[in-house]
């Protein structure tokens, strides 16, 4: 019985690494996707600036600090969303000034690893659904006992995707509220 529980959870922890690291695996990719788009986007100049330059020229400095902003949104929140979701992100900040995409930015985004390890380590107790706004279904868990455990594991497989889900609507009601 000692053994077949080693098993268990040795199984069940390995496919949790493995979902993490394909997870990982998928940001990176569409973050070195993002850089490349936004290389390719830069316009050459050729050293000749046209007249049509020189009047925009605030224009293009206020366009560099835009495209910063989100590219630096990109890269240090990516791990909050789901890969799909990335893109509608970067078009909705594109059509935000500099301090909407500052103030997005400082949203307290919920780390899915991070509830993944307080599921792993407190799931039966509720805690990681209180985190991601699930109040309700936080105390049913808490009153059950993790749904007498098979709740807790069933979480252990969704948390990450269901923190990211919580995340992109965050997102998105802030973007509302702009």
């Amino acid at each position: 019985m000692k053994n077949l529980k080693k098993i268990m959870f040795v199984a069940i922890f390995g496919l949790m690494s493995a979902t993490m690291l394909n997870d990982n695996a998928q940001d990176m990719t569409i973050d070195e996707n993002i850089v490349i788009t936004e290389i390719r986007e830069t316009p050459a100049t050729d050293g000749i600036i046209t007249p049509l330059q020189e009047n925009n020229e605030a224009y293009a400095e206020d366009q560099g600090t835009k495209d910063k902003l989100i590219l630096n949104f990109l890269i240090t929140k990516s791990k909050y969303f789901k890969s799909g979701d990335l893109m509608y992100i970067k078009q909705k900040l594109a059509t935000m000034d500099e301090d909407q995409i500052i103030l997005i930015s400082n949203l307290d985004y919920v780390n899915p690893t991070t509830n993944l390890v307080v599921s792993l380590l407190v799931g039966g107790l509720g805690i990681d659904r209180f985190l991601i706004g699930q109040v309700g279904l936080g105390v049913l868990k808490l009153v059950t006992l993790g749904g007498l455990g098979v709740w807790t594991i069933v979480d252990w497989f969704q948390i990450s995707g269901l923190t990211k889900k919580y995340n992109f609507k965050l997102f998105n009601e802030a973007v509302m509220l702009m």
